[in-house]
């Protein structure tokens, strides 16, 4: 006696989705990941036929299928049943497989539309694609998932349906696991905010508030107001007063949110501060760096072992770091030119200046997804070279004139306050 064509395919679906298991490791490895007994399991419901009838056996093949490698799956037959329950069973399930063998199933479909297309994965038979009901459902603008399958090949136990809904499943299972890895991570992620001079960080409250509410850990720090001539003076006790401000804040931070991965965000003279943050601290490491606006020394590099990754967004238009670097010693000038150094990811943008980074559209669009998975969307605005006046001064320092010129000045200035002292005293 031979098996009937339903025993016959689900055994063969059952080999053929082995094989697929061992060639596919990313859907083993989400299977295993929705069987940890911790975790809430990935639900399907499956739309059938009547009990009872022939067609309902197909729907009990597919559950077989998909049950036996853990996958949660409960058959909802459209008769006995009332909307309550039908509406209950979809608005609790991950995914919905409805098996359009029946008239009946068909009309399920249309009573789930509302509520459930999102979910839905409709197994339709390709003999019956010119009818008025795959036309209803297909072009309604509704964006269904579809599977066809052959109602010929499914009797004479030769179809994959089986198969090929293990297979979509499996697709959605991997989506839906990598957004909840997106979504812990963000949630495990504290990002620290540090500004730049002659600013008290009025930027960091646009940025804060849109990492917040894409569910993100934000602080702040304050490295208060760094006038002017503690940027431009090269005397290192001057600009060490914001880096150990900023110093004992981030001690704080990391402190209080230990089990967090620490992200830093910095601007302008930020960047500066966060170079001198990990030279002064070798314990110090973070999961994520995103510079803007950067001085950070030309000297400033990190091992994978202190920081995962870093961007250097340069702005084309942005010519401060490069007029820092060409007036005064301890910066550098990645922030116009890029940082060209292993280990750093210069993203380009060609028309944005000193400010341009710091809105909320940059932030969504660019820092949000780096945050949470590391994702460096690509720049849509082309590099452009910085005017030639920034590139001349560049290639000529006008620092080391400058400098020179204004110590002479202060000598000569002290030689003639002492020679008009020594007059005054000698008179």
């Amino acid at each position: 006696m031979t098996d009937s064509p339903v025993s016959a395919a689900t055994t063969k679906w059952s080999s053929d989705i082995d094989r697929y298991l061992d060639r596919i490791k990313a859907s083993a490895e989400t299977l295993a990941a929705y069987a940890h007994p911790q975790r809430k399991a990935f639900s399907v419901c499956i739309i059938a036929p009547a009990a009872g009838s022939p067609e309902a056996e197909w729907a009990n093949a597919v559950q077989t299928v998909l049950a036996r490698p853990g996958i949660s799956v409960s058959v909802l037959n459209v008769n006995g049943v009332s909307r309550e329950h039908v509406a209950a069973e979809l608005a609790g399930a991950d995914a919905v497989v409805a098996l359009v063998l029946t008239h009946d199933v068909c009309l399920e479909c249309f009573d789930a539309l509302s509520n459930a297309k999102a979910k839905m994965l409709v197994c339709y038979p390709h003999e019956n694609v010119g009818e008025h009901s795959y036309s209803l459902l297909s072009q309604q603008k509704h964006a269904l998932d579809f599977i066809l399958f052959g109602r010929q090949d499914l009797a004479a136990g030769n179809g994959r349906l089986g198969v090929d809904v293990f297979v979509r499943i499996c697709s959605r299972m991997t989506q839906r696991n990598a957004y909840e890895a997106r979504r812990f991570n963000v949630q495990n992620t504290l990002v620290v905010l540090i500004h730049g001079i002659l600013s008290m960080g009025t930027w960091q409250e646009v940025i804060k508030t849109t990492l917040k509410k894409e569910g993100f850990l934000v602080e702040s720090t304050n490295a208060g107001l760094v006038h002017l001539p503690a940027f431009l003076l090269p005397f290192r006790w001057l600009r060490e007063l914001p880096v150990e401000k900023v110093s004992r804040q981030l001690q704080t931070i990391r402190h209080d949110n230990s089990e967090s991965r620490i992200a830093i965000l910095a601007h302008s003279f930020g960047t500066f501060i966060t170079s001198r943050l990990f030279e002064r601290d070798p314990g110090l490491s973070v999961d994520r760096l995103a510079f803007c606006g950067s001085i950070a020394p030309e000297r400033f590099q990190l091992s994978a072992t202190r920081c995962r990754k870093l961007v250097n967004e340069v702005g084309c238009r942005d010519w401060w770091p490069a007029l820092a670097n060409a007036f005064t010693w301890g910066y550098g000038r990645s922030g116009t030119f890029g940082s060209h150094t292993p280990g750093v990811e210069d993203r380009w943008h060609g028309t944005l200046n000193h400010g341009g980074f710091l809105t909320k559209a940059f932030c969504e669009k660019y820092w949000v997804p780096y945050f949470a998975d590391g994702t460096v969307v690509p720049s849509d605005d082309p590099a452009a070279a910085p005017p030639r006046l920034i590139r001349w001064i560049t290639l000529l320092p006008p620092k080391f004139i400058l400098w020179p010129v204004l110590a002479l000045l202060t000598l000569w200035g002290v030689w003639r306050l002492v020679w008009f002292l020594w007059r005054l005293t000698g008179l």
